[in-house]
């Protein structure tokens, strides 16, 4: 008799845990048996009610027409059983790659609170439009509401990113108290207003609200030869939907130049700049105008260690040359070579990948991208044009691990992400980097 693959993960993490290899199991079903990854959800949340990593990765691997019936599973048990993680891993994921399939359901989950203390406890209002506007509003109004549940409607309200909620949001914050989680930590109570809206990628100048990144997402889709194959995230390179992607409208792009030498002198250093990506052509639609092609270069060995933030003015033919440094000719702690070069297209996979996040892709995922929300490691940072001084908008970042030479990868600090602007009016563009 052919054991039922589910039942024997399911049986075997019961028995032995980790040492019954459940992410290996796991990925056998999900590569050669997409179809029963719905099954397997409900098996996880009903008799491994702790989740684990395991299921996390499967779950980019289920079919979209499932995540229906599994966000609805995820509530019901949810229902019952508040600490269930392997449940609010679900909605978590959910609000990242199917959006739709939360949105009916918004008032239960306002309710149930899943991932109450995380980062990403609103994330499920995100594109829900007016979908939720009246209860929310209600809760906002309401003076005889806790100043938590008040300031969480609130923040629900923003992360519609719909122009006229931000509109009512702003108009409400004098009445909310933007710095409850902070005093309940004991911490100065700093955060204001403009906070906020930065972290759903907004800025409000003079009533006008501005997003800060345009919402087309092209994912950089590199040969599978170009990483180093020496560690555990070869095998999602090589398998994971956001690395293997289908083009949803076809490839965008021809081949474009990633990696190798730019041109140009780094001011800080001297030596050659370090090109990252040469979009030749600019791709419509990312808000860079009057530029047809845009070599994005920097210095690697400067960048995040002798300078924070390192900006570019770029030619007529795109061409980069540093701006807004003035300081001596110095020797970096940090020497490093270009990145290893090859090439690249742009593919556009679609709405499951255009939400991403750094921790909860938990290095499994293509962040390679251009367009789209950036995914923040220490909170929304927009760089400052420095000659206009206005906030740029985001436009391009590259993940770790990107090869240097035949030893080594590029971290960017530590297992980082790499995050370029462009401020379109003065055509200078800006980096710098997060890591933990």
């Amino acid at each position: 008799m052919i054991s039922d693959p589910i039942e024997t993960l399911i049986r075997g993490f019961c028995e032995r845990e980790w040492e019954s290899k459940p992410f290996d199991r796991a990925i056998d079903i999900a590569l050669d048996h997409p179809e029963t990854i719905q099954r397997l959800a409900f098996a996880v949340m009903d008799q491994i009610p702790k989740g684990g990593t395991f299921f996390d990765a499967v779950l980019s691997f289920m079919p979209m027409a499932d995540w229906t019936s599994v966000v609805q599973y995820a509530l019901n048990v949810i229902d019952r059983d508040r600490i269930n993680e392997a449940a609010a891993s679900v909605i978590a994921y959910a609000s990242l790659q199917c959006l739709q399939a939360l949105h009916p359901h918004l008032r239960t989950i306002y309710r149930l609170a899943p991932n109450a203390r995380s980062y990403y406890r609103e994330w499920p209002w995100r594109e829900s439009g007016k979908a939720h506007f009246v209860p929310l509003r209600e809760i906002i109004q309401d003076k005889s509401q806790k100043a938590e549940d008040r300031q969480q409607a609130w923040t629900c309200l923003l992360e519609t990113r719909d122009v006229e909620n931000l509109q009512f949001a702003v108009s409400q914050a004098p009445a909310i108290d933007l710095n409850f989680r902070l005093r309940e930590l004991g911490l100065p109570q700093t955060l204001h207003v403009d906070y906020f809206l930065r972290l759903v990628g907004f800025e409000c100048h003079e009533g006008r609200f501005r997003q800060l990144y345009k919402s087309q997402v092209l994912h950089l889709r590199f040969s599978p030869e170009y990483f180093w194959d020496r560690s555990w995230h070869s095998w999602f390179r090589r398998n994971h939907p956001s690395w293997t992607l289908t083009p949803r409208c076809g490839t965008v792009s021809g081949s474009m130049a990633f990696g190798g030498q730019g041109e140009g002198a780094c001011a800080v250093c001297g030596k050659t700049m370090h090109r990252l990506l040469r979009l030749d052509p600019v791709p419509p639609d990312l808000g860079v105008s009057n530029r047809p092609t845009l070599d994005l270069c920097t210095c690697l060995s400067c960048l995040g260690w002798e300078q924070e933030r390192l900006f570019y003015h770029h030619d007529q033919q795109g061409r980069s040359e540093n701006i807004a440094y003035e300081g001596p000719t110095i020797v970096p702690q940090f020497p490093t070579g270009p990145l290893r070069a090859t090439q690249v297209v742009l593919i556009d996979a679609g709405p499951r990948w255009r939400w991403q996040d750094w921790a909860l892709s938990n290095s499994r995922e293509n962040l390679h991208r251009l367009g789209g929300h950036p995914c923040w490691i220490q909170g929304a940072d927009y760089l400052k044009c420095p000659q206009c001084h206005r906030i740029m908008r985001f436009l391009l970042q590259l993940d770790s691990e990107l090869p240097i030479t035949d030893s080594e990868e590029l971290l960017w600090g530590s297992g980082g992400i790499c995050y370029c602007f462009w401020c379109d009016d003065c055509k200078v563009s800006g980096f710098h980097w997060q890591c933990t």
